[in-house]
């Protein structure tokens, strides 16, 4: 006979708030529900999000708590002060162009039309004719709705993260709340099963990007900047189970991760469905954690049309203001509408 898979726990973060508990669906529906109901989700949102401590709720909290959640403008970065760099020739308007460096920055090829006199620590460096370079530049984002974590949240901080890409922290925080809701000690459980009776699968669809991780790992030769051995290890798509299998739970078990563009979670839930109906494990823990509200990953989402720019979400609304509640991925002309988030970012 199939052994039915039975859900005794779940958790994690997003921008409604914490799963466990049901706090993030009742984040999601708050306008039907009564006051009596939202108290314990107003008082878990306000401490995840350092707004009080206490358990005192006041009307001015709960709007400072309803404007840090759900769809809103972004605000892990700064949508109007994006760093962009471009190519440019530099001519002096004379034959030549002077300009002094440390010795440490020189380029290893040095370029044909240049000169070079040494000044102790530094070289002043003459260049003949045109010097190519790149000029940094601030620019405003034609995204700027998303569906950040709740405001002032950093899962990282809860933990020794140094290092760890964003997706990571999510990671952790949502394997600690999951193994946390289910009220029994994960200890106990381990009593009641062999070591390798245990499955985890989670992952990320895109990896790990962020400074942290593969795109600190790309940029740093072209920004002057340092790869560590942590980005290209952190950076797998699969690291979120192996984290969670190798230093959250201890499992010489199975883990692993089936990528999906927007059904990642969905494939492992089925490889951990399929794991305990067959007798391969008896517990399994699946997920999966995505942090792409960074520019440069949210630019590859908007040059293919899956993201409402603030232009489209005006034409829609016939507004000459952008109402960042009413975005949602569109993939047509319908760029908005309320309450249309995909999935949590």
């Amino acid at each position: 006979m199939t052994k039915l898979p039975l859900i005794v726990g779940f958790g994690g973060i997003n921008a409604a708030g914490r799963s466990s508990g049901f706090h993030s669906y009742k984040r999601m529906v708050s306008d039907v529900l009564s006051a009596d109901d939202m108290v314990s989700t107003w008082q878990d949102l306000a401490r995840r999000m350092g707004l009080s401590q206490d358990t005192k709720l006041t009307d001015e909290l709960i709007e400072a708590i309803k404007a840090g959640t759900l769809i809103r403008r972004i605000d892990s970065f700064d949508p109007d002060n994006i760093l962009h760099q471009y190519k440019a020739t530099i001519n002096s308007g004379s034959d030549t162009m002077t300009f002094t460096v440390r010795k440490s920055k020189l380029p290893t090829k040095i370029p044909e039309n240049w000169s070079l006199e040494t000044q102790g620590s530094k070289v002043k460096i003459t260049v003949t004719g045109d010097l190519a370079a790149l000029l940094e530049d601030r620019t405003s984002y034609p995204v700027t709705s998303g569906g950040n974590i709740p405001a002032g949240f950093d899962p990282g901080s809860l933990y020794n993260s140094r290092f760890h890409p964003r997706g990571l922290k999510l990671t952790v925080y949502g394997a600690s709340d999951a193994l946390n809701s289910m009220g029994v000690d994960w200890q106990e459980i381990l009593k009641h099963i062999q070591p390798d009776e245990v499955s985890v699968y989670a992952g990320s669809a895109l990896g790990q990007i962020d400074d942290q991780s593969l795109s600190g790992m790309i940029a740093a030769p072209l920004i002057g900047s340092r790869v560590s051995s942590k980005m290209m290890a952190l950076s797998f798509a699969e690291m979120p189970a192996d984290f969670i299998n190798g230093y959250m739970i201890n499992s010489v078990g199975t883990t692993g991760t089936n990528m999906g563009a927007c059904a990642t979670f969905l494939y492992n839930l089925r490889q951990g469905m399929y794991d305990i109906q067959h007798g391969k494990s008896k517990v399994v823990i699946v997920g999966n954690a995505e942090a792409p509200v960074v520019a440069e990953v949210m630019e590859g989402f908007r040059v293919m049309g899956a993201l409402a720019e603030d232009e489209q979400i005006k034409a829609l609304d016939q507004s000459d203001v952008v109402d960042n509640r009413r975005a949602c991925r569109p993939f047509s002309s319908n760029a908005a509408s309320p309450w249309r988030n995909h999935h949590s970012l």
